[in-house]
């Protein structure tokens, strides 16, 4: 669980995300908890809960080190078999990993597992909306293909994965751009099969506030307000899988046609942005 200012929603958030975990009915967990330098009280409240539970590993960076880097450190401390990344507003049903990593155990070519899950953007949990997904099946060039266009959340990114695939996918960090979590999912859909699992488990909080206010203080903001935020963006989404090491070279051929469709997609922005540099010679 990376984290950073965590009461900015709701205190409340917090406790019943990290409670919702210590109270899995899959017990043989660890808990590894980075504080990116939080300057409101996420620290004090995350340190009582580390003496009370034993499970829990609590540490703090001395600086703001970025979202990308923070999901490194607690990558990096994990020990376990499985992993996941654990944001500290959502939440998880009891059985969520019990389930999961079962199937998992019985699915040697899966490397991650999700499951169905509600979308909420109020406290009220009455007003949540179920997200469902098909995966299980598809082919690698039909998941990359959806994966890539953006008709769909990355709610992988979420998912119950084997630590050691998933180490090896975020080796390299995620791409310094926009959208980076969509690439690094892209790379994944092209390393590995995904496993969709038919009952909502997860509660996904659905923030309202834009990306500037939520990641305030976070260096890679800025991707989203260069010069050339979207060429950089799918030059990144072609190269980034190209020069991947968890992608077979036999699959890398299938990256160019689903590229091609989404950048021909978006290629009035990108024209704009290149436009741009040249407007000095006909102003």
């Amino acid at each position: 669980m990376p984290v950073y200012n965590s009461l900015r929603n709701d205190e409340s958030f917090l406790r019943r995300s990290l409670e919702s975990i210590l109270t899995q009915t899959y017990k043989n967990l660890e808990v590894i908890i980075s504080d990116n330098a939080s300057q409101d009280k996420t620290g004090d409240i995350l340190k009582k809960y580390a003496l009370i539970d034993s499970r829990i590993k609590y540490f703090r960076q001395e600086n703001n080190v970025g979202a990308v880097k923070n999901f490194s450190f607690v990558i990096n401390e994990a020990k376990g078999e499985y992993f996941m990344l654990a944001s500290d507003d959502d939440f998880w049903e009891r059985d969520f990993i019990k389930k999961l990593s079962e199937v998992l155990d019985a699915n040697s070519s899966y490397s991650v597992a999700m499951s169905h899950y509600y979308s909420f953007s109020k406290t009220d949990l009455n007003d949540k909306e179920l997200r469902t997904h098909d995966y299980t099946h598809m082919s690698y060039i039909e998941n990359y293909r959806k994966t890539i266009l953006g008709k769909t959340n990355p709610i992988f990114m979420y998912g119950l994965y084997r630590t050691l695939y998933f180490k090896k996918l975020y080796a390299r960090l995620m791409p310094n751009c926009r959208e980076e979590t969509v690439i690094l999912m892209c790379e994944s859909a092209l390393a590995t099969r995904w496993y969709s699992y038919p009952e909502p488990l997860y509660w996904r909080y659905r923030n309202p506030l834009p990306n500037a206010v939520r990641h305030a203080g976070d260096p890679a903001i800025e991707n989203y307000s260069t010069k050339y935020t979207y060429t950089k963006y799918f030059l990144t989404l072609l190269f980034w899988p190209l020069s991947s090491r968890v992608i077979p070279f036999s699959r890398k051929f299938l990256i160019f046609g689903p590229w091609f469709e989404r950048a021909w997609y978006a290629k009035r922005k990108i024209f704009n942005e290149i436009l741009g540099t040249f407007s000095f010679f006909y102003k």
